[in-house]
């Protein structure tokens, strides 16, 4: 929480938008020229005033300690709130966890087996519509096993021995 003239700014978006609405015009002045470090002597009109001094308390309200990094994207940018999830330990370690992946050929009678650092390496290699490959790499990462154009995929946790030399 921080107070620029009497506004205070917290991390509730709503709270900070209805104490805007409430100042007077004189107040919104002296608001916007607290957070911003401009020295402007009126706004042009009110629904100016409201607009500019509502954007400086946003950038404040991104400068404030987040208690909760997994906050709502429309309190901060998308961008924002994805980095400051990789903040918490549990969804680095997922994120960072990398699988391979093991494709069994459903060919006529045929029991070849590959495996590939990524699905998108094996959709390039097996020629594959490249254009599809995070959605279904979404579906296999949540099902385990999955097929896609006569290939069974299967998530492993990394190259076996006869695929390391």
């Amino acid at each position: 929480m921080k107070k620029f003239g009497t506004l205070t700014v917290t991390t509730d978006r709503n709270a900070v938008e209805r104490a805007i609405n409430a100042l007077s015009s004189k107040e919104l002045v002296d608001a916007y020229n607290a957070m911003s470090g401009s020295q402007i002597k009126k706004f042009r009109d009110r629904k100016t005033a409201v607009a500019r001094t509502f954007e400086a308390a946003l950038e404040q309200m991104g400068k404030l300690d987040d208690p909760n990094p997994r906050r709502r994207a429309t309190d901060r940018s998308a961008s924002e709130a994805i980095a400051a999830s990789w903040q918490d330990p549990q969804v680095r370690q997922k994120r960072s966890a990398r699988h391979h992946v093991r494709v069994l050929w459903k060919e006529k009678g045929s029991k070849r087996v590959d495996e590939f650092r990524s699905v998108r390496q094996a959709f390039q290699e097996l020629q594959l519509p490249l254009n599809k490959h995070i959605k279904f790499r979404v579906q296999l990462k949540a099902e385990g096993k999955k097929e896609f154009e006569g290939f069974q995929f299967a998530i492993i946790d990394g190259p076996t021995e006869q695929n390391e030399a």
